[in-house]
């Protein structure tokens, strides 16, 4: 069922309420969905050919930008946190978002867990019907710069 969590994972989205180019704030975090699925997360570089133009010579390649793809989650968002997505597709400026991975809901202090951090634009928006209590949406996020994966302790 669409409206269910990844099983044996808790994971929400969060944005940052302050605007790129300065670094997200650490108590400017607020919830802005469930998330119930990511998308594969893919890193390729762009790859720049340097070749003297000698028909015998193998190509030579020296690596460009980054170029990272976008980032496709399934959310639930309660009806209070729907504001927050239209607000920011309203916006149409890049802002933080944290994805958190947490394995269970009831973190205790000092347990470990993932977050994902980057600056991004909303590229994409499908919203489903609501069922019960939430609206279900899949956003693409096209991130702008590096994306962050690290492991934080929870306090």
């Amino acid at each position: 069922m669409a409206t269910q969590a990844i099983a044996g994972k808790f994971s929400t989205v969060e944005i940052n309420s302050d605007i790129p180019p300065l670094g997200p704030s650490p108590s400017g975090w607020t919830q802005m969905a469930e998330v119930t699925d990511i998308g594969q997360i893919q890193l390729s570089r762009i790859l720049i050919n340097v070749t003297y133009h000698d028909p015998d010579i193998w190509p030579n390649r020296i690596l460009g930008a980054a170029n990272p793809s976008d980032i496709n989650l399934e959310l639930n968002f309660v009806h209070e946190q729907y504001d927050a997505l239209n607000k920011i597709w309203d916006d149409e400026v890049p802002r933080w978002f944290r994805v958190l991975l947490r394995p269970t809901w009831n973190m205790q202090v000092g347990q470990k867990y993932w977050q994902i951090v980057m600056q991004a634009l909303i590229a994409e928006v499908s919203l489903t019907a609501a069922l019960e209590d939430r609206v279900m949406a899949n956003i693409s996020l096209a991130a702008r710069g590096k994306i962050e994966y690290s492991e934080i302790e929870f306090a």
